[in-house]
């Protein structure tokens, strides 16, 4: 897929919790932006605006959300917006997927993902060919410390949703994203 020239980016809440139980204490408190230099390392990401909403609450600040994806958008200018899928058991990942579409309501391509917490009613009708990435996507994964305990972080299963979707795709291995808009020339040639 293309990618929009320049530094990636991620927007995300300042957390306090991660999964069931509360953070401990791994920065000081003056370096909001600390978690998860592991991953921005690994993902070559330069930068991060962390937001100051309360994590597992984010619905009481989906305006504010919303205003701030489309702040990113606005100076970004992506291809692709990806987001989390309506279809999640995570209240906070419907907040993000509210506030993105609102924010995003005038992109042409917009796809939700698919994240360990989706329902069953999460239907995938847009398919990537990740097998020549696989394994970064695994080493992505492992470096979520903070949620290695989570047996959906494991590398075995990882493996297995990417082995289901390619068998829905007609490939080794995909990743499966629900389409909100999809423009017909979203992929180049070459670049699927």
């Amino acid at each position: 897929m293309r990618r929009h020239a320049g530094a990636p980016r991620r927007l995300r809440p300042r957390g306090a919790r991660a999964g069931d139980e509360p953070r401990r204490a791994r920065r000081r408190p003056d370096d909001p932006g600390r978690r998860g230099v592991g991953r921005r390392r690994f993902f070559g990401v330069t930068s991060v605006e962390v937001l100051d909403h309360p994590d597992t609450r984010l619905a009481t600040a989906e305006n504010e959300m919303a205003e701030a994806i489309d702040r990113a958008l606005r100076r970004h200018r992506p291809d692709i917006v990806f987001t989390h899928s309506a279809h999640d058991h995570h209240q906070d990942h419907r907040a993000v997927h509210a506030a993105t579409l609102r924010a995003a309501r005038h992109h042409p391509a917009v796809l939700c993902y698919e994240s360990p917490s989706v329902t069953p009613a999460f239907r995938p009708t847009v398919f990537v060919d990740i097998g020549a990435q696989l394994d970064a996507k695994v080493g992505s994964v492992a470096v979520h410390r903070d949620q290695r305990t989570k047996p959906y972080l494991d590398e075995r299963r990882v493996r297995a949703v990417a082995a289901f979707r390619g068998g829905q795709a007609r490939v080794d291995h995909a990743e499966g994203f629900e389409a909100v808009r999809v423009p017909a020339p979203l992929f180049e040639d070459g670049d699927r």
